[in-house]
């Protein structure tokens, strides 16, 4: 049995040394095709010299046992048997290992570890023979740890062959078969040497040039690669500086505000200060009055006087269309709205136009680090919100009792949602009194809301909610459907009555708004000279020519156009002359005063004049007592509307008026 032991010691060790130092250098670019190309061809050599190092055994072992003439042919059976089982299963993996070959990954794998089974193996048929154990045991342990290192490989299998000739030369009639064996080891490994030496040369210099190779490449593109992240690094910076600045002004803008926000709260250490939220007032309307240019120079003016102020502030920004914020430190609260009036003026003077632009401050205090800027800014909101509604209130610090507020809004918006959806919205109408012959010549459509919660809610209230939601368009829809099913009801019982609906700016802000106006009318078969829209001078500001084009469409199909509000703006008269418009509703402040005050009662004979003059009927509103009505008949204003003559009401009180 030692014959086969001394054989595969021998040229296994060849094998598996092939495969170890050429799996040791392998690169990590083995996904590209010529590394492969090399990885395969290796793993063939390696299969190729297991295959000629099992056959060559196999016929050394067959021809070696079979001529012994000590053993019996039972004997010698019975060491064949062994020999040719371990060759066979030998074979047939490497058969396997050979097909898939590129195919897995784990060939380098499995033809080691049929190295490392080999091995136990020919140890554990060489027990009981000591000098077998004494001599390879220590070599197959040297040869482990040499495995990375090819040179010293081929020095321990010199070694190997100078045990060998030296054993056989100081014991040469030992034993017959260790002396045969030994030989042929001797041989076997002379052979394997020159025929697998100069391919495994070669594969490794091809393989060391591709290495060479392919770090020259690496280093090169590591060049190139290092100069475009010095680039992107630049370019970088230069996308933050866009990302988180204003190109208006120059100052930081929302994303800017709140990234430096949150980390000037991170390193606050509960240091008290105030985020100021700082509107332009009717900047909307400016901007439509006198151009986008000129509101562009409005905002360059308000960001250098916040540079410039003397307030101790940081992080100056423009958070939005007309609004910018500010945060200020080291200040009292007791002394901050003394220091906002002495610091930052209540108005900027435009001297292109002579114009005050005024602004409305929102404040909102953090001393703690559970805030964060988004949180802040919407505090300051809030605030903002409060000096609307107060209207005479320059500034406002956000107080907790505003999120009740904040609350019940957000609760009266899904209400009204709702309430839209479900058809809750219902319709009274306020006739309008010709008042020479005092009788009902239309109405005007008003719209309410009785909720079973909250009550019945102002019409200014939900409205105005609506109007800052997206509701407006489903709530104006709703209106103008029920107004005109109304009108419809009322030709069908043989009356001659106009019907007129109240219509939001937003609404007119639709492109195809008098498209769908004029479809519903139709779509209800209904004679659009029974209906009139009323607006009021607020929707002119922003989208002039879009207005007038919608009122345009309207007129040209019989609608009449009410101008609702007279008299309330301050830019009312430039667009009598440029208005598609039928009839002028004096507001009730008029009305109001035109018993005791002569100075209202000369304006309002001075507008009758001027709307005769340009064709226009004139409709007082908000008319409560009989000796206003005959004042307003002696100024050539007939058409009226108010409690004096009836309140607003509900469609089956309407038929028993009439």
């Amino acid at each position: 049995m030692l014959r086969p032991v001394y054989y595969f010691i021998s040229c296994v060790i060849i094998s598996l040394r092939t495969s170890a130092y050429l799996e040791g250098d392998q690169m990590n670019k083995e996904t590209n095709d010529q590394m492969k190309e090399l990885t395969m061809n290796r793993q063939r050599l390696s299969i190729y010299i297991y295959t000629f190092i099992y056959i060559v055994g196999l016929l050394g072992a067959t021809g070696s046992i079979m001529s012994n003439p000590l053993s019996s042919s039972s004997v010698k059976v019975s060491q064949l048997l062994p020999v040719g089982i371990v060759i066979s299963i030998s074979l047939c993996l490497l058969y396997m290992l050979y097909r898939n070959i590129g195919k897995v990954s784990w060939i380098d794998t499995g033809i080691f570890l049929m190295t490392l089974i080999l091995y136990f193996i020919i140890i554990a048929v060489s027990i009981g023979k000591i000098l077998s154990l004494i001599i390879w045991i220590p070599m197959f342990v040297v040869f482990l740890f040499a495995l990375m290192n090819i040179k010293l490989s081929y020095v321990f299998i010199l070694i190997h062959l100078g045990i060998t000739i030296i054993y056989n030369f100081r014991y040469p009639t030992y034993q017959y078969e260790v002396t045969r064996s030994t030989y042929v080891s001797m041989y076997t490994v002379l052979i394997i040497l020159l025929i697998t030496v100069p391919r495994v040369v070669n594969l490794f210099l091809e393989y060391q040039k591709k290495v060479i190779e392919d770090i020259d490449i690496l280093n090169e593109k590591n060049v190139q690669v290092n100069l475009l992240l010095d680039e992107n690094e630049v370019k970088n910076l230069q996308l933050t500086e866009l990302a988180y600045h204003d190109s208006v002004t120059g100052l930081l803008n929302r994303q800017g505000f709140i990234h430096a926000l949150d980390h000037k709260i991170e390193t606050s250490f509960n240091d008290t200060f105030f985020i100021l939220l700082i509107d332009i007032v009717q900047f909307r309307n400016i901007n439509g009055v006198y151009g986008y240019d000129f509101g562009d120079k409005i905002l360059i003016t308000m960001a250098k006087m916040l540079n410039d102020s003397p307030l101790e502030s940081d992080h100056n920004a423009r958070v939005g269309n007309d609004s910018f914020a500010v945060v200020v430190k080291n200040i009292p609260i007791s002394d901050l709205e003394k220091r906002i009036n002495n610091d930052l003026i209540s108005s900027v003077f435009i001297k292109e136009h002579g114009i005050n632009i005024k602004y409305r401050i929102g404040i909102a205090s953090c001393n703690q680090q559970d805030k964060t800027a988004v949180m802040l800014l919407n505090e300051a909101d809030i605030a903002l919100g409060k000096t609307k509604v107060l209207n005479s209130v320059h500034c406002y610090i956000y107080d907790h009792k505003l999120d009740g507020e904040i609350r019940d809004r957000f609760n009266m918006l899904l209400a009204l949602e709702n309430a839209i959806e479900k058809k809750h919205i219902v319709m009274v109408y306020q006739p309008i009194y010709d008042a020479r012959i005092g009788e009902i010549i239309g109405f005007e459509a008003l719209a309410r809301w009785q909720d079973d919660l909250l009550g019945a809610i102002s019409p200014d209230v939900f409205i105005n909610l609506a109007e800052k939601s997206a509701l407006i368009h489903d709530l104006g829809d709703l209106i103008i459907e029920s107004v005109c099913q109304f009108a419809h009801r009322l030709a069908e019982n043989g009356y001659n009555y106009d019907v007129n609906i109240n219509i939001s700016y937003r609404q007119l802000e639709m492109e195809d708004f008098a498209m769908k106006f004029l479809e519903k009318v139709k779509a209800c078969n209904l004679d659009p000279n029974k209906i009139g829209i009323e607006i009021t001078e607020s929707v002119l500001i922003d989208n002039f020519n879009l207005v007038v084009s919608h009122l345009n469409k309207l007129r040209k199909e019989g609608i009449k156009i009410h101008l609702d509000d007279f008299g309330t703006g301050y830019s009312s008269l430039n667009y009598l002359d440029q208005l598609p418009i039928d009839i002028l509703k004096i507001d009730k402040i008029f009305v109001d005063e035109i018993l005791s005050n002569t100075r209202k009662r000369n304006m309002l004979e001075t507008i009758a004049t001027l709307a005769g003059q340009l064709n226009l009927t004139v409709l007082a509103e908000g008319v409560e007592s009989q000796e206003q009505a005959e004042l307003l008949v002696e100024s050539n204003i007939n058409m009226m509307q108010g409690y004096y003559f009836s309140k607003p009401v509900s469609e089956a009180d309407l038929y028993q008026m009439l």
